[in-house]
């Protein structure tokens, strides 16, 4: 065997670039430096924030529900498994951003209602619940579609990680908006509602990515909502 082998006189790999180009590290400040990136990015964050709130803010919350809180619970873990595959039909029909923004607004809609409802007609109330927590469910499979596809690959990752981080903020304050029924009953759904249809109003206010080149660049990323071009992945 030469003596080459041993030393580095001779690549390693059958091509070696003779000038390698330095790539750019990229960190979760890039998601702020151009402006449409900047609004989208909080959005996204705001969207996580609220879907993780009143996620696990119903979920801890079953007890408070009339009849029994054990069929309660099990009733809201049993409504996620429908909310799933309905997602992922409404996703491939009608895209990411309408059906996101109508299954917030409804499920929103839902828990401010659910606790107005008379005492005496407390199957309602759970009903509402229940509906509230399928909406946010989907909503919940939706989101993470969607952050993945408005994100450009260079900060994908940071993107969905930062999203992922951002989220824990609703599971620590679900909670204690859950302890605020001591002082009103209704104020923990009513802050659940009023969330999630602020965060599906805002919703609007992202492009569409169903059926379109996913950005690759900071770039790409910045002009995506003016970018009418479709497909996935770049031909070249």
């Amino acid at each position: 065997m030469p003596e080459e082998v041993f030393y580095d006189t001779i690549p390693l790999t059958q091509v070696e670039e003779k000038n390698p180009k330095e790539k750019k590290l990229y960190t979760f400040v890039d998601l702020f430096r151009t402006p449409n990136l900047r609004k989208w990015t909080i959005n996204i964050f705001f969207n996580w924030i609220v879907n993780t709130l009143v996620y696990y803010g119903i979920s801890l919350n079953t007890s408070a529900l009339s009849g029994n809180m054990y069929l309660n619970f099990a009733l809201s873990g049993l409504v996620e498994i429908p909310a799933y595959l309905i997602s992922i039909l409404l996703l491939n029909k009608f895209g990411r951003r309408w059906p996101l923004c109508l299954l917030l607004l409804f499920g929103g809609v839902a828990c401010i209602v659910a606790f107005f409802i008379p005492k005496h007609l407390g199957w309602m109330t759970t009903t509402l619940a229940m509906t509230g927590k399928f909406c946010i469910t989907a909503t919940f499979g939706i989101i993470y579609i969607f952050s993945a596809e408005i994100f450009p690959t260079v900060v994908r990752q940071i993107g969905i990680g930062m999203s992922s981080m951002s989220a824990r903020v609703g599971g620590i304050a679900a909670p204690f908006v859950n302890l605020l029924g001591h002082h009103w009953a209704p104020m923990p759904y009513v802050i659940f509602g009023g969330a999630s249809i602020a965060a599906g109003l805002l919703v609007l206010l992202l492009p569409e990515t169903a059926g379109r080149k996913l950005p690759g660049t900071i770039d790409e990323g910045e002009n995506f909502a003016k970018s009418k071009e479709e497909g996935i992945v770049d031909e070249d």
